[in-house]
């Protein structure tokens, strides 16, 4: 049987938190992932420079020929995923509906949605969740310097606090606290110690499981051995790898490649 191949693409590291569910579910298949580091954080562009990138990006997913392709970005979801969709030939698949299922299945009634700018100006999340449950009570929290904070591969303790602290000071009264942008489950054990009881979710194995229904994946293809992984970045590549292999040591073996987009 033919391994599938799933093109996975965000706009830097964050998408990783994604690939991480996914081959943990789906490790036989075969994945292309790609971070368009060059031009993060996505979350202070405006939507024609998303909307131009992320169609860059699908360009190349497609000539690499992905049978689907996941956006692991929440703020290109929320800016192109229609327009995405529309022009591709393959399922693309977005992370919004996922991310508002795993706030639904904690039966929990005050969340705080932690995202970028502008996945927050969107309302998305807010729209979609009061829609389902109109009394549920929604913040908003703008992760500002989160992202920074991961892309730049800053792993001192004192300095990752600091950062989840600046964001997160006043809002110790929700009993949720979703991580609206991947790259944010790079700091859920800090995120987790600092709201302490408050429960911490994010989409990931929703979206990992999503996948594999709509490429119709079985439990068991017959294959035992793990399928290739290639990385791609458009940013600095030792950055890149600096960060992957330091989060995910399982993708240690797969170097990263350059690419222009």
């Amino acid at each position: 049987m033919r391994k599938q191949k799933i093109g996975i693409f965000d706009s830097g590291v964050g998408g990783l938190s994604i690939l991480k569910s996914m081959h943990e579910l789906m490790p036989e298949e075969e994945y292309i992932y790609l971070g368009d580091n060059i031009n993060a954080p996505y979350g202070e562009s405006d939507d024609i420079t998303i909307l131009k990138n992320s169609n860059r990006i699908l360009d190349f997913m497609l000539e690499k020929k992905v049978d689907v392709c996941v956006i692991a970005c929440n703020t290109i979801c929320v800016v192109a995923y229609d327009e995405l969709k529309k022009r591709s030939n393959i399922p693309i698949i977005g992370i919004i509906d996922k991310g508002v299922e795993s706030i639904l299945d904690t039966n929990k009634s005050k969340v705080g949605i932690i995202a970028t700018k502008k996945t927050i100006e969107t309302n998305k999340y807010k729209e979609k969740l009061l829609k389902e449950n109109p009394n549920m009570k929604i913040v908003n929290i703008e992760g500002v310097g989160l992202v920074e904070t991961i892309e730049k591969g800053i792993v001192s303790k004192e300095k990752r606090r600091i950062a989840v602290e600046r964001v997160l000071k006043n809002h110790k009264n929700i009993e949720v606290a979703f991580l609206g942008c991947t790259h944010f489950p790079f700091l859920e054990k800090e995120i987790s110690e600092y709201l302490e009881n408050i429960t911490v979710i994010h989409q990931g194995d929703k979206v990992a499981r999503h996948v594999k229904k709509v490429m119709q994946i079985k439990k068991d293809n017959g294959e035992k051995k793990d399928g290739k992984i290639e990385f791609f970045t458009t940013g600095d590549v030792y950055q890149f790898e600096n960060i992957k292999n330091i989060n995910f040591n399982k993708f240690k073996q797969y170097k990263t490649k350059k690419v222009k987009i």
